[in-house]
């Protein structure tokens, strides 16, 4: 019998944006971390002082994928905390041997050399440009304003200036204010909403794909399946079987002695 209490829940703009943006410095703590353990354990393997520096990448590993997923749960609503690390009573020599023999220990170490920067890398750029675009486009007689404004105060110290905002479309010539051109600068103010909507459509599917892929790299197998499968039944069914004449004699029985 299994029982799925943590259904993925609905994740807020909030969340997606400051998941977004705390993947790119996250990422980089985790590579160059990983990145220089790593490296180290492979080139004093020989002298056996990578042993030990090997178990303290898979110990740190384990401390990234908690804390990774705690962002992803708190943040995303996505599964939940993972399971602590393992118990202290156990010798290093068998914490080792577990490490190595545990296939999440890789799964882990390649999540954070191959797929986490990139991904992080990608993310930070869409958050960052997307949202900003979206706003300028929406304030851009504003943007048109604020330039006829500059190119006033320069006209004033004598300094001819000419601002192209749109080739062939938006101008400001010698801070000359034309109300075509600033009525041309509504027609960009719907393209700038509708990107709004599809930002935000786009980067909460990009941080949700980033969760699910965090969680099938650095969960428990058991966590990482009820997580992809978030809509299946509290509790597995139980088979009943039919009663038979026989069953139910022996039922009516059994309540008259009742």
């Amino acid at each position: 019998m299994k029982i799925y209490d943590h259904p993925t829940r609905k994740h807020s703009i909030a969340g997606t944006y400051t998941f977004l943006f705390l993947s790119l410095p996250f990422a980089l703590l985790y590579f160059i971390i990983t990145v220089t353990l790593f490296s180290l354990s492979l080139g004093t393997m020989v002298i056996w002082i990578g042993l030990p520096i090997l178990l303290l990448l898979f110990v740190l590993l384990h401390g990234f994928a908690l804390l990774e997923c705690s962002l992803v749960h708190n943040l995303l609503g996505i599964g939940q905390p993972i399971p602590r690390p393992l118990e202290s009573s156990i010798s290093l020599r068998l914490r080792f041997v577990r490490y190595l023999q545990d296939p999440l220990s890789w799964t882990r170490l390649i999540y954070m050399l191959v797929v986490k920067l990139p991904l992080s890398i990608v993310s930070f750029t869409l958050v960052l440009v997307l949202p900003l675009l979206s706003v300028v486009l929406t304030l851009f007689p504003l943007a048109y304003l604020l330039n006829l404004f500059i190119n006033g105060i320069l006209l004033l110290n004598h300094i001819p200036s000419q601002t192209i905002l749109i080739p062939f479309f938006i101008e400001v010539h010698q801070a000359t204010f034309e109300p075509l051109m600033f009525a041309r600068c509504f027609l960009i103010v719907p393209v700038g909403v509708l990107l709004w909507f599809v930002s935000n459509w786009l980067l909460g599917g990009l941080a949700h794909v980033s969760g699910l892929l965090a969680y099938a790299l650095l969960a428990p197998e058991q966590q990482a399946e009820a997580t992809f499968s978030p809509f299946r039944p509290q509790m597995e069914a139980t088979y009943v079987p039919p009663m038979t004449p026989q069953s139910q004699a022996a039922r009516s029985e059994m309540a008259s002695y009742d």
